[in-house]
């Protein structure tokens, strides 16, 4: 959404005239105290934010809240630590005594697993499901946009007639990983939204689809059964509109929202039938912002 455009208009006439500001001698005292506005995402130094925490020099910056960046691509996601001469961000509420966090505000209307199906192709069906999230973004504090980063914890294989498993996914048992549908999606931030000007309201919905290819033959051998067990968690992000790349930080607007679904399908005459169908609602965390983190991608992990 844009706002329209500010016009300037031709200068005034004789009949206006300027009329002198009232002094600052003559201003109320409590209008003389100033209030430093601060973003989230946005770089600050490390000295401004040592006078707004009134921490001495030489002690480090005491709140988690701060970091010196968010370094992300499809192999890697970490934040990285507060230096001295790099650019310092707030991604978490927090309150200087000398400055107030300015914020927008993020909804999350609504929230549902949809869409389950298995539509037929040529040689091969595919197994597909849409969680869906209603959301309301108001941007109070300043212009914006989102995005959606999704981590997976998963676990996909077929079974032959021989009772054989076949993998097709695992990410094992480390931490969740980046989720890319295949090696041609190069997708970090889904569903990134355009510039929300400040002061507006919209509404979005974002229900990117997730699928797995079923097929009848693996190896030569008869397919009994395809099964997918998967967790994922869904990092609503906002960042602010600012002059440069380095200025501005994907920061959370949302505690990360957990789903999942765990299925077994097995192939018929016609088509595949659903003999096994445990799906997990998106529930919203309760532990708050969390800056998303990763090691790997989904297709590190795919039998090629």
């Amino acid at each position: 959404m844009s706002q329209s455009p500010k016009i300037r208009l031709p200068y005034a006439g004789s009949p206006l005239r300027l009329v002198e500001k009232e002094s600052a001698d003559d201003a109320p005292a409590a209008q003389m105290e100033q209030t430093v506005t601060l973003y989230r995402g946005i770089a600050y130094s490390a000295q401004q934010w040592r006078e707004w925490l009134a921490t001495s020099d030489g002690n480090t910056l005491p709140d988690d809240a701060l970091i010196g960046g968010f370094h992300f691509d499809s192999h890697c996601g970490e934040t990285l630590p507060v230096t001295e001469t790099g650019p310092v961000y707030c991604w978490d509420s927090l309150s200087p005594p000398g400055a107030t966090i300015a914020e927008n505000e993020f909804q999350l209307l609504s929230a549902s697993l949809e869409g389950l199906a298995i539509e037929t192709g040529i040689d091969c069906a595919m197994l597909s499901i849409s969680p869906h999230f209603a959301i309301r973004f108001t941007t109070r504090a300043c212009a914006a946009q989102l995005g959606e980063i999704r981590l997976v914890s998963a676990k996909r294989f077929a079974t032959d007639t021989d009772g054989m498993q076949h993998t097709l996914l695992d990410t094992g048992d480390a931490a969740p990983v980046l989720y890319l549908e295949d090696e041609h999606d190069t997708t970090l931030i889904r569903q990134r939204s355009d510039w929300q000007a400040r002061d507006s309201e919209a509404h979005f919905n974002f229900d990117y689809r997730v699928g797995q290819v079923l097929q009848r033959d693996m190896l030569g051998l008869k397919v009994q059964s395809v099964t997918v067990l998967e967790q994922y968690s869904s990092f609503f992000m906002q960042r602010a509109l600012a002059a440069g790349a380095r200025d501005a930080l994907w920061v959370p607007a949302c505690a990360p929202v957990s789903w999942g679904w765990s299925l077994r399908v097995e192939p018929e005459a016609e088509g595949w039938i659903i003999t096994r169908r445990k799906l997990i609602p998106p529930v919203v965390g309760h532990d708050g912002w969390q800056m998303p983190q990763w090691q790997g991608n989904t297709t590190d992990y795919r039998a090629h």
